[in-house]
């Protein structure tokens, strides 16, 4: 990198160095330079995508596998990647905390004044932030 920095290889391989040593981030960002230069290296997208899955990015390491696989329609890792990612995202929803969407209405039978005092409230908070 530091003889030709514009060698989309030279970051893939670092890249491959740090996911090995579990810098996951590291690794992303080479990749990403390496696409930049070569958008598509395979390679590189691999790697990426294997660090994104890593990082519980599982959505846009899907998309990285499914961007090789769409290049190289007969590349295995691909879609052994992708089925795999398929599971981690299934998962990782599985796994979410359940949320309500919509909040419960407790007082739906407020005056005019307590009303404005309520927005008055609100605005004096929103402006002190």
């Amino acid at each position: 990198i530091g003889f030709n920095p514009h060698c989309a290889l030279a970051y893939s391989n670092r890249a491959m160095a740090y996911l090995k040593l579990k810098q996951y981030g590291r690794a992303e960002l080479d990749c990403n330079c390496a696409l930049d230069f070569d958008g598509s290296h395979i390679k590189s997208l691999v790697r990426r995508g294997t660090a994104r899955n890593a990082l519980g990015r599982h959505k846009a390491a899907y998309c990285d596998f499914a961007a090789v696989h769409e290049l190289d329609p007969t590349n295995k890792l691909a879609v052994q990647e992708m089925r795999k990612t398929k599971d981690m995202i299934k998962s990782a929803v599985r796994k979410a905390p359940k949320v309500e969407i919509i909040p419960k209405i407790i007082n739906v039978n407020v005056s005019a004044d307590e009303n404005s005092m309520c927005v008055a409230e609100n605005r004096d908070k929103i402006e002190s932030v």
